[in-house]
């Protein structure tokens, strides 16, 4: 049966941390982390699920303290609401703490990216793996786009969402961006299926953007908002965030853009430099 009514609290960049590392002063990303589940306490409907969209961590310094934390948090919100919790990973992870700290592997832990799907109520849920460790863009290796093609054949008879780390499509943040770098064969794979929406993270912004005929939502950081100055070309980056809702209703997804209020010193003031390192990383394919 398709899916009809439900909601997804969406949530991405956690941003866990450790000692030592920048921002440290004015950023306790766990915090509002707690800050953020305070709000939808109060403010958002239940939900059927929650997707958290990556950057987990903030990089593979701060994985062994930061995993064992996000670990804490995610058993916590699964006791708490007593629904699923599902994770993908970002630019900020790495595989293999990941997967032994988080998700409780036994050596030789598997080096293989982190993709899998849930079905709620009619709708399937699937989580695709962009990162790669050590990379800032993102992109889709054949094994998992294999499996992808292969869940979407199997319920022909289902709706699905996708969710992962990098958006596809186009994004316009201060300059044009696309940050997945083989994105067309996403748009390949997909083709054809009842998807109907993806939900993604990385630009610590709330963004509606369109990929291959489907919408997509990017929601905010929990830990951080950015925000881009047009005149200046600099990035400005916040501390708190928000997160989006999610409806499904009648096969068509809904987005609500939630604002979670903080302090917000500012945190950075700086030219990027993503079209040098996308170069970069295209000259290495």
């Amino acid at each position: 049966m398709p899916a009809s009514d439900l909601t997804i609290i969406h949530l991405s960049e956690l941003h866990y941390h450790a000692e030592g590392t920048r921002h440290l002063e004015h950023l306790d990303s766990h915090a509002e982390a707690l800050n953020t589940l305070e709000h939808l306490r109060r403010y958002a409907p239940r939900p059927s699920l929650f997707v958290i969209t990556g950057d987990l961590v903030m990089g593979l310094r701060n994985a062994e303290v930061g995993y064992p934390r996000v670990k804490q948090l995610v058993e916590q919100m699964a006791a708490e609401f007593e629904v699923p919790v599902l994770l993908a990973l970002g630019n900020g992870d790495t595989n293999e703490p990941f997967r032994r700290i988080v998700l409780g592997e036994a050596a030789p832990v598997s080096s293989s990216r982190y993709f899998h799907s849930h079905v709620v109520d009619g709708l399937k849920i699937i989580v695709l793996d962009s990162h790669a460790d050590g990379e800032h863009f993102g992109d889709f290796d054949d094994e998992q786009l294999a499996w992808l093609s292969a869940e979407l054949s199997a319920s022909p008879e289902m709706d699905f969402i996708l969710a992962f780390h990098h958006p596809p499509g186009n994004v316009v943040f201060g300059r044009d961006h696309e940050d997945v770098i083989n994105a067309p064969r996403l748009a390949e794979v997909i083709a054809g299926h009842n998807v109907i929406g993806i939900l993604n993270g990385h630009f610590h912004k709330s963004y509606l953007s369109n990929f291959a005929g489907v919408p997509v939502a990017i929601t905010k950081g929990t830990s951080t908002t950015i925000t881009w100055s047009h005149e200046q070309q600099m990035i400005h980056e916040r501390t708190g965030g928000g997160y989006n809702i999610v409806h499904v209703r009648d096969r068509r997804m809904h987005v609500s853009f939630i604002d979670v209020t903080s302090e917000r010193p500012t945190l950075r003031w700086e030219d990027p430099r993503w079209h040098e390192m996308k170069a970069e990383r295209l000259a290495r394919e």
